[in-house]
């Protein structure tokens, strides 16, 4: 049998085939890079679940009391990606290059696992400053890290070159009033109220020059209450790592909208506080919030006492998670997992036993520690807490719960807290917001009201009266009948005192440190003064005889808000001597029968 002869070979069909066998090992290259970047990326973020434009923008940002309309913006493919990380993007002088840009971003990935942005977020600042480039940007920050989010902000909007904003607090009012007239964006933080006073003043409350105004939160993963070193070498040789960091762009505002919808329509005299409240309540509010808030926040409400399982502590954020679709959650997959995950952060800070039962340790740092970690998350059970709280008194004092007289108590308590929580914003009603809270303990049956039961005549008498109401068209009587087969008594559900406990837990330790700081001030009666520093002594010593389970971390930030309020209300007055300030009792408060009536109306 001869030698067969090799068959001649298609230059076209070779050349196709080496391209298919290109083609077919670029796109396994391109599916394990995707698979790579996608495991990083799940290590390294906090992920989102498919964020929709009419739930971030319209249901959740929406002021919908005063009605004020936002920018609105286009449905695009970026609304549905998931958020990424600014760490690990590849941009201009990603490698190399002395520059500030790449020194920043090799000091954030020091003190950073990732730093996390929403896609959409980007598009809403490049659509502003693209259709409206005359109208400038000021950034609207409100943390306790203000220097370190001031670099965070700068950094996230240079990798996607956009105009980097200049710090108010680096200017005096001539600059700023020179760099808006070019146009040029601006930061603030809230905290401090000289900065947005600047701002107001410069802009004449947007008569000279309209802004937008827009808040930005921004939340870590790890937290420290210890003092931190922001400087550039603080930075450089950081002792901190703050895990998984979020930032949230909100809805811009102008102050057209502002002033012509809050002040004009709502009666509001206050310009000033009106729009620092508007902001501040979609910082606070609007946070993100981190795996480690979320089970701090579980395991000092629920878990304090007897501690729980994972599966028991997974299960409750699970519940937490399906009651409170419109938060956002900066992070996703199974419950069990996001506590397993952060836990070994919190590792520390809880114990387990041999029975695997987890609950928080009980020195008072580590429960500061673990308030400071829940503080992000806390604002939004804040109104549930003082409803709980208000109705348990009245059952305690007169057995029975009016829910008008549950209402007026728990208001008093948000007013006396309102340096700790933006409650509502200026715009809206405390009682319609304290009643949508009633609602949703209501739903989970913590707090309800009794409904009225008919006599066999009394049902005949109704279905008649339905029946005429249906024949002559009288649709809307049905639905204020239904209104008014509630009777204003409300019932607290001992079978659930578990839970009413955990909703009390919320805002207790912060209404006893109050009380404490309230009753201290008797120690003023007399026209007597002492100097700030000492009385915070004295507060501390008093509350420690107390059993006050939380450290001095949070004492002295709750003392020093309550004498804040205080001075508002005019119960004290101060004095600066010497570099000192000093306190000291206005006349009508002088004595000590108007300071018990005053801290009778926090006794609860």
């Amino acid at each position: 049998m001869g030698n067969l002869e090799t068959p001649p070979v298609d230059k076209d069909i070779a050349a196709k085939m080496l391209n298919t066998s290109k083609l077919i090992r670029m796109k396994d290259y391109e599916e394990r890079k995707k698979e790579k970047r996608k495991n990083l990326l799940t290590l390294k973020r906090t992920a989102l679940p498919v964020i929709e434009s009419n739930i971030i923008w319209k249901q959740q940002s929406k002021c919908t009391k005063c009605n004020l309309d936002h920018e609105e913006f286009d449905i695009t493919f970026e609304w549905q990606l998931e958020p990424i990380d600014v760490l690990q993007m590849k941009t201009k002088g990603f490698f190399f290059g002395f520059n500030s840009y790449n020194i920043t971003r090799r000091i954030l990935m020091r003190i950073f696992k990732s730093l996390v942005i929403h896609p959409a977020q980007i598009k809403m600042i490049k659509y502003l400053q693209e259709q409206k480039p005359e109208m400038p940007i000021i950034y609207i920050l409100k943390s306790n890290n203000y220097e370190l989010d001031k670099v965070v902000l700068k950094f996230v909007l240079e990798t996607f070159d956009l105009e980097v904003p200049i710090p108010i607090d680096s200017v005096d009012i001539i600059e700023m009033v020179e760099n808006l007239k070019v146009y040029k964006s601006l930061m603030l933080s809230i905290h401090d109220e000289t900065q947005l006073k600047m701002l107001l003043s410069a802009t004449e409350f947007g008569k000279s020059k309209q802004v937008y105004l827009m808040p930005v939160s921004i939340n870590s993963e790890i937290h420290n209450i210890q003092t931190v070193d922001y400087s550039f070498f603080g930075l450089l040789f950081p002792s901190h790592n703050y895990g998984i960091v979020k930032i949230s762009l909100h809805e811009p505002y102008t102050f057209a909208d502002l002033l012509y919808h809050i002040i004009k329509k709502q009666c509001v005299d206050d310009k000033e506080n009106a729009i620092f409240e508007h902001l501040h309540y979609d910082i606070v509010l609007k946070r993100p919030v981190m795996s480690t808030s979320l089970i701090a926040f579980v395991l000092i409400m629920y878990f304090e006492k007897f501690g729980g399982s994972v599966e028991q502590i997974a299960a409750k954020v699970e519940e937490i998670r399906s009651d409170n679709p419109a938060i956002d959650f900066a992070f996703e997959g199974k419950s069990i997992d996001v506590v397993i995950y952060a836990l070994k952060i919190l590792d520390n800070k809880v114990s387990i036993n041999e029975q695997l039962i987890i609950k928080p340790r009980e020195e008072p740092l580590i429960l500061s520690e673990l308030w400071d970690y829940a503080d992000s998350f806390i604002c939004n059970y804040a109104l549930q807490s003082a409803l709980v709280l208000s109705a348990e008194y009245l059952k305690y004092r007169h057995t029975t719960v009016d829910y008008n007289d549950m209402i007026d108590l728990a208001s008093d308590l948000c007013g006396f807290l309102q340096f700790e929580f933006p409650f509502t914003r200026a715009c809206s009603d405390l009682t319609q917001q304290l009643s949508s809270a009633f609602d949703m303990l209501s739903r989970k049956e913590l707090l309800t009201k009794p409904v009225k039961n008919y006599t066999e005549n009394e049902m005949r008498a109704r279905r008649i009266a339905d029946n005429f109401e249906e024949n002559e068209g009288y649709s809307d009587m049905s639905d204020y009948d239904d209104d008014n087969d509630s009777i204003d008594l409300v019932i607290v559900n001992s079978d659930k005192q578990d839970e009413l406990n955990a909703m009390k837990n919320v805002l207790l330790p912060i209404q006893q440190a109050y009380l404490n700081v309230i009753l201290c001030l008797k120690q003023l009666v007399g026209s007597k003064t002492l100097n700030e520093k000492e009385f915070l002594e004295i507060t501390m010593k008093n509350v420690q005889s107390q059993d006050f389970k939380y450290g001095k971390e949070c004492f002295i930030k709750w003392t020093k808000n309550c004498l804040r309020l205080c001075e508002m209300w005019k119960v004290i007055d101060k004095m600066s001597s010497n570099g000192n300030l000093y306190l000291y009792l206005t006349t009508e408060y002088n004595n000590d029968e108007e300071i018990e009536k005053f801290a009778e109306k926090l006794r609860l």
